[in-house]
């Protein structure tokens, strides 16, 4: 009965430990970035495999510079976040482990495959449909591990439909 009581404590303080309310952050809604035709979204249940959302547990953010594809190119950034926060942080290390996926679509351009090395990616809830993140992505070769370029934005994001 001991093993029981002490299983059951020990799965409930892992838990809780995992889902904690997340990282405290201060963000504020300053210095949105100013893109009408982007896409701001994210989704519950869902997770990512290599630069693509599926069915998970968490929560997935979505920066789409161009999500009607209208043009002929587009930046997209994916982050995976626990579910059960109400904030996180990222930092280099963290957006370097394949919880940040970026993709860059162009059909006719001759590119250079790049991947998320560092930079922060913070986030909070500021109601139960919308969330604040503030990201400043750094971008490098695959290949040579040399950096290429930044990727900032900071908006509202909304569940996406």
């Amino acid at each position: 009965m001991k093993s029981y009581l002490f299983f059951g404590i020990w799965t409930l303080v892992v838990v809780l430990g995992a889902c904690s309310k997340g990282e405290p952050v201060d963000l504020t809604a300053d210095n949105l970035t100013a893109c009408s035709g982007c896409g701001f979204n994210y989704q519950v249940n869902a997770q990512l495999e290599g630069w693509n959302v599926v069915d998970g547990e968490n929560l997935v953010f979505t920066y789409d510079q161009d999500p009607n594809r209208e043009h002929s190119t587009n930046e997209i950034v994916h982050v995976e976040v626990a579910a059960c926060r109400n904030s996180f942080l990222m930092k280099d290390a963290e957006i370097g482990n394949g919880k940040v996926a970026y993709l860059f679509v162009c059909p006719h351009c001759n590119t250079i495959a790049v991947k998320p090395v560092g930079g922060f990616i913070q986030g909070q809830k500021v109601a139960d449909d919308k969330w604040l993140v503030d990201a400043t992505v750094e971008l490098a070769s695959v290949q040579s591990g040399e950096y290429l370029k930044t990727l900032s934005f900071k908006q509202y994001f909304t569940p996406k439909l």
